[in-house]
């Protein structure tokens, strides 16, 4: 059975969440950093800092991340 709200669009893995947590929690230290959130929720602290940023601009593009973090955000203000 489809979620009504379409919500179930917007479900995440643990590692995107922890993504978007980073991103959007003020407290966090990568806030509003995508690079360094993404470092940190994925744990590649030792991956070459060309292929994280390619992998951060492809995570950003998807729409579910995108309408997350607008969530987010606006929960938090």
């Amino acid at each position: 059975m489809a979620n009504p709200k379409g919500s179930k669009n917007l479900e995440l893995t643990p590692k995107q969440k922890l993504f978007v947590i980073n991103y959007t929690n003020p407290i966090s230290p990568t806030f509003g950093n995508a690079f360094r959130s993404y470092k940190k929720a994925y744990n590649c602290v030792k991956s070459a800092d060309r292929a994280t940023m390619s992998s951060v601009y492809t995570l950003l593009k998807q729409d579910k991340i995108k309408k997350t973090i607008t969530i987010y955000q606006q929960k938090l203000f």
